[in-house]
C-alpha cells in the first residue's frame, strides 16, 4: 500500500470511529507519567524522587463483549465472563501506549472501573494490524476492577 493510500485510510478510519456506531462507548482513560528529577537515583533513598503527574480523558472506543462460555479459543486466552475488549484507533489516545514513562492506567467503561491486562505491570495495548507502518486499532483486554487479576 502506498503511502498516500495509507493516510487516506487512517483519515477514513478515524472519521468513521468518531460516528458513534452500535459497538461506541465513551471510557475515561486516567494515566500516570512519572518523570524522574534531575540528578534522580531510585538506588538512593535520599535522592530527590520522581514526580508523577495524573491525567484523565474521556475517548471513544470499539467495545466487544467476548462470550467465554461459547468458544474454546476465547476460554483458552484467559478471557472470562464479564471481560470486555475495547478498540482504540491511535489517534484518539491522549498517550503512546508504548511510552515508559507512563505508570499506571485506569479505565472506566459506563459507570464501571476496569483493570487492563498487563506485561510487567503496564497495561498491554496489542496493534491489530499495521497499514503503511502504522497500527490500525490498539485491543485492551478488560477485567472489572476486583474481580481478578490479568497477566
Amino acid at each position: 500500500m502506498s503511502k498516500r493510500a495509507a493516510a487516506q485510510f487512517k483519515r477514513d478510519s478515524l472519521r468513521i470511529f468518531k460516528q458513534k456506531t452500535v459497538n461506541s462507548v465513551d471510557v475515561e482513560i486516567s494515566w500516570k507519567v512519572s518523570t524522574p528529577t534531575p540528578g534522580h537515583d531510585p538506588q538512593d533513598r535520599f535522592s530527590t524522587p520522581e514526580v508523577t503527574d495524573s491525567f484523565s480523558e474521556t475517548v471513544i472506543a470499539l467495545r466487544h463483549n467476548p462470550s467465554p462460555e461459547r468458544s474454546s479459543f476465547i476460554q483458552a486466552s484467559g478471557i472470562r465472563s464479564g471481560d470486555i475488549l475495547l478498540d482504540f484507533h491511535p489517534n484518539l489516545l491522549p498517550f503512546d501506549p508504548l511510552d515508559a514513562t507512563i505508570t499506571s492506567i485506569e479505565f472506566n467503561v459506563d459507570g464501571r472501573d476496569y483493570v487492563a491486562e498487563s506485561n510487567a505491570g503496564r497495561p498491554t495495548f496489542t496493534p491489530d494490524a499495521y497499514i503503511g507502518g502504522f497500527p490500525t486499532l490498539y485491543t485492551v483486554h478488560l477485567r472489572l476492577k476486583g474481580s481478578g487479576t490479568l497477566n
